[in-house]
């Protein structure tokens, strides 16, 4: 939910589909049930108003989570099935990646907020990252159903670190979510990622 702002500023005629905790994976039962609403029939519905066509100037489905559930095999099969369904409906799929994270970034930004010190200390190093695990298998994902694959660790990382902050702008509001700040600089690296895969 923390890219649609950016989403929507990068591309334009963006229809929002979420909920949250809960991924666009057939069959997943590890989120926590809504008052109003399960995980599993949120997607359910959803899949059929995609099928009916139920919105047709629909052409491109980007699917963004933390993907926890590709930690696990069943997870990355019910995803992979998950797209080629999409694929079959006749949606261009498009993977964006979770933040890159670290058990610490919150504490530390609170802590360095609190010291009226410099957000630069929360930087972590790239091979600290506490879900690296998920990002190989979305990529594995990726080349197995040929679909683009919008890594934000280009956004956020250089070749051994990632960043919290630059210029006492926090990119974090928690652990896993991009800060409201962060806005100008999603859309922009967006904007340019989806240009390069729209370029012939």
């Amino acid at each position: 939910m923390h890219l649609a702002r950016a989403v929507a500023a990068s591309k334009g005629g963006v229809v929002q589909a979420t909920l949250s905790g809960c991924p666009l994976i057939n069959g997943y039962t590890g989120a926590a049930r809504k008052a109003a609403i399960s995980c599993e029939d949120f997607n359910s519905r959803l899949m059929q108003a995609l099928a009916a066509k139920q919105m047709p100037q629909i052409k491109r489905i980007i699917l963004a989570s933390t993907f926890a559930a590709l930690r696990k095999p069943e997870g990355v099969e019910q995803f992979v099935q998950t797209i080629a369904q999409l694929q079959g409906l006749g949606y261009e799929v498009v993977l964006v990646s979770p933040t890159p994270t670290h058990d610490r970034i919150l504490k530390c930004i609170k802590l360095q907020a609190r010291a009226d010190q410099p957000f630069g200390a929360c930087d972590y190093r790239r091979d600290e990252m506490t879900n690296a695990d998920v990002f190989d298998s979305l990529h594995a994902v990726s080349d197995q159903m040929r679909v683009p694959l919008v890594d934000l660790r280009k956004m956020l990382c250089d070749k051994d670190i990632c960043h919290v902050a630059a210029d006492q702008t926090v990119f974090y509001r928690d652990n896993i979510h991009l800060a409201n700040g962060a806005d100008g600089l999603v859309t922009d690296f967006l904007t340019r990622e989806f240009a390069a895969r729209s370029a012939p």
